[in-house]
């Protein structure tokens, strides 16, 4: 850290260079305001007072577009499983994204949860997509225990093809 909170205007270009490449040259994961501090050498709360002040207004936008960077990050990762869920969602609500979940009771317990913006779009669409794969899966795997049904009737009715026994009666 650098002994004094003093701005200096070579950290803009630190800043900005920390923006571009937080993930390639310093090895963070998502960008965020505490990896810029450490980057510049100063807290985050001096960061958050240079932008308080107005004087710095390049280096406000630099910390707006980390937070923008951070969220789309997040969010699209997140989405593709590549981070964990509950750290995600941890992320998330910084940027005013809240898990909410009600209970109500009908006849059966229904948990509904409320998301707020397009992640409320894109998990209907997911949630929708399973549901249909699952239905189909299921009317497969009943036409499969049906066909299986009926060879297995077909071979107890003596071998016969042309027989076939139905709920216990014969036919020719």
């Amino acid at each position: 850290m650098h002994k004094n909170n003093a701005y200096k205007t070579e950290m803009l270009t630190t800043a900005q260079d920390y923006l571009e490449t937080y993930e390639e040259k310093y090895s963070h994961a998502i960008p965020s305001i505490s990896g810029l501090a450490l980057v510049l050498g100063v807290t985050r709360r001096t960061l958050q007072r240079w932008c308080k002040d107005d004087r710095h207004p390049a280096l406000c936008r630099i910390l707006d577009q980390v937070k923008a960077i951070q969220k789309v990050v997040v969010l699209e990762k997140g989405l593709k499983g590549e981070f964990n869920s509950t750290l995600c969602k941890l992320v998330l609500s910084q940027h005013g994204m809240h898990d909410q979940q009600r209970v109500t009771r009908v006849e059966e317990v229904t948990v509904r949860h409320e998301l707020t913006g397009a992640v409320a779009e894109l998990l209907t669409e997911l949630v929708t997509v399973s549901r249909n794969s699952r239905e189909n899966g299921q009317i497969s795997n009943r036409n499969k225990t049906k066909q299986l049904e009926n060879e297995s009737l077909i071979c107890s009715a003596g071998g016969d093809k042309n027989k076939k026994i139905s709920k216990g009666v014969k036919h020719a």
